[in-house]
C-alpha cells in the first residue's frame, strides 16, 4: 500500500479545524502524522498531494442504515465519503454474505450491525423468528450484534392504529441484558410517548427523533438522566411527513450524485413515504434536535437509508442530514461534522476511527472548500481513503 502525504490542507480532525495549512500522512493503513504546519522539505513518500483550498476530514459514519442489498449499498456509501455504516437491523444470513463478499476490500464502506432486532409477536416490523431460550438468544446476539436494536412502536406517529409493543418491564430487561453482554441498546421510537418510555428503561440511544408532538422539558431531562444520544434520521422523518422535497432535489442534482447514482435511485430519493399520522410535523423533530444539541446531548447523524426506502439513498442522504442540522437545527458546520465523525465513533465504541490523529485508521475524505463554513462543501469530494487506500474513480 503506498504512503500518501497531503500538505497545504485545512484539517478538520473530528472535533474542530486544527490547521488551515497542515499536512497528514497515511502509511500502512494508519495515520502516521498529523501536523498543523507543512514541513519543508516534505518527507519522502510514494504519493504527494497539494491540498490547497481543500479540507481533509475523517471518513463519515452513517449511524443508521439497513444494508439489505448488501454489497451495492456499501459500494455506493463510500463514494460519498461514508467509510463506515451502522446497520440497525439485518438478518444473519444477509450479514454472512456481506462479510464474505467484502472481506479485504477497501472500496466499500466498513459496517457494523445489530443483526436481528428485538421484536414482539404481532408488532412492527414482524419478527423473523421467535426465540425463547435465554442462552440461545445470548449466543445469537454475541455472534452477530455490535449493539442491540430494540423496537418501541405503538403506532402513534405512523399507521394510526394500536400495535403490540414491548412492556416497560421487557424493555428494561432487554437493556439490562445488553449491558451484561457489553452491548449498548439503541431503540426505534417515532413518538414522544414511546421515546419517554424507553428512556425510562435506561436505553443508551434513540435511533430516531420523534415527530408527533412538540418537545417538552421532560424529554431533555430523560436524555440527561441516562446520558443517552439521539440519531435523529431527519431525512427519513421528512419523507414520512412529506417535507423537504426541494432539498432532496437539490442534493440529487449535485455533480457527484449525477456521476454515481442510477436514475431510478435519484427518483426514489425525491419521493416521500407519507406515512405519518395526522398532526405529525417534521418541525417537532427540528425543535427537539435543536433543544438536545443546545443542552449538550450527543447527536449522531444517521439516515435510515435502505433499498427502496423513499427519500433515502446510501451516502447522499447523510449529506442532506448534515445540511438539515445546519439549516433547520442551528448547528454550526463543525457541530454537524462531529455528528458524523467523532460522536458516532465514541458512542458506538469505534475507537479506531472518527478522528484524524496518529495511530487511527486512515479513513478520510478530502473536499474542495470548507464544510465547517458551508456544509454543502461536504459533497465536493475529491478523494476518499479507507485504511489509507484511495478509492478509485
Amino acid at each position: 500500500m503506498p504512503s500518501t502525504l497531503t500538505h497545504n490542507v485545512r484539517i478538520f480532525d473530528g472535533e474542530s479545524v486544527i490547521s488551515s495549512d497542515g499536512c497528514i500522512l497515511f502509511e500502512n493503513s494508519s495515520i502516521k502524522l498529523v501536523s498543523v504546519t507543512t514541513p519543508s522539505p516534505l518527507p519522502t513518500v510514494d504519493i504527494v498531494i497539494n491540498g490547497e483550498n481543500h479540507t481533509v476530514l475523517p471518513g463519515l459514519i452513517d449511524g443508521h442504515v439497513h444494508a439489505h442489498s448488501g454489497v451495492p449499498d456499501v459500494e455506493l456509501a463510500i463514494k460519498f465519503g461514508v467509510t463506515t455504516v451502522l446497520d440497525m437491523m439485518s438478518a444473519p444470513e444477509e450479514l454472512v454474505h456481506l462479510r464474505e463478499a467484502t472481506r479485504g476490500r477497501t472500496d466499500v464502506a466498513d459496517f457494523r450491525s445489530a443483526g436481528n432486532a428485538a421484536l414482539v409477536d404481532g408488532g412492527w416490523p414482524a419478527p423473523i423468528a421467535i426465540r425463547h431460550h435465554p442462552d440461545k438468544v445470548a449466543q445469537m446476539v454475541l455472534t452477530w450484534n455490535s449493539y442491540l436494536k430494540m423496537i418501541q412502536e405503538k403506532g402513534l406517529a405512523i399507521f394510526g392504529e394500536p400495535l403490540p409493543h414491548p412492556s416497560p418491564e421487557l424493555n428494561k430487561a432487554l437493556v439490562e441484558a445488553a449491558h451484561v453482554h457489553g452491548l449498548i441498546a439503541v431503540v426505534h421510537a417515532f413518538s414522544q410517548d414511546d421515546t419517554m418510555e424507553v428512556l425510562e428503561a435506561g436505553v443508551d440511544g434513540l435511533a430516531h427523533c420523534f415527530f408527533d408532538k412538540a418537545p417538552v422539558p421532560a424529554v431533555l431531562d430523560a436524555y440527561k438522566r441516562n446520558n443517552s444520544f439521539c440519531v435523529p434520521t431527519l431525512v427519513v422523518v421528512t419523507s414520512l411527513t412529506g417535507h423537504e422535497v426541494d432539498g432532496a432535489k437539490e442534493h440529487v442534482e449535485r455533480d457527484l450524485a449525477g456521476k454515481v447514482m442510477r436514475e431510478e435511485l435519484k427518483m426514489c430519493y425525491c419521493q416521500r413515504l407519507m406515512m405519518a399520522t395526522e398532526g405529525c410535523n417534521v418541525q417537532f423533530a427540528y425543535e427537539t434536535v435543536k433543544m438536545l444539541k443546545e443542552a449538550g446531548i450527543d447527536i449522531i447523524a444517521g439516515t435510515d437509508s435502505g433499498p427502496g426506502v423513499l427519500g433515502t439513498a446510501f451516502g447522499l442522504a447523510l449529506h442532506q442530514e448534515l445540511s438539515l442540522y445546519t439549516t433547520r437545527c442551528d448547528f454550526t458546520g463543525a457541530e454537524a461534522l462531529r455528528s458524523a465523525t467523532v460522536n458516532p465513533a465514541r458512542r458506538f465504541r469505534l475507537s479506531d476511527r472518527g478522528r484524524l490523529a496518529p495511530g487511527m485508521r486512515a479513513d478520510a475524505v478530502m473536499v474542495e472548500g470548507d464544510p465547517t463554513v458551508d456544509i454543502r462543501c461536504s459533497l465536493n469530494i475529491v478523494s476518499v481513503w479507507r485504511e489509507g487506500e484511495a478509492l478509485r474513480s
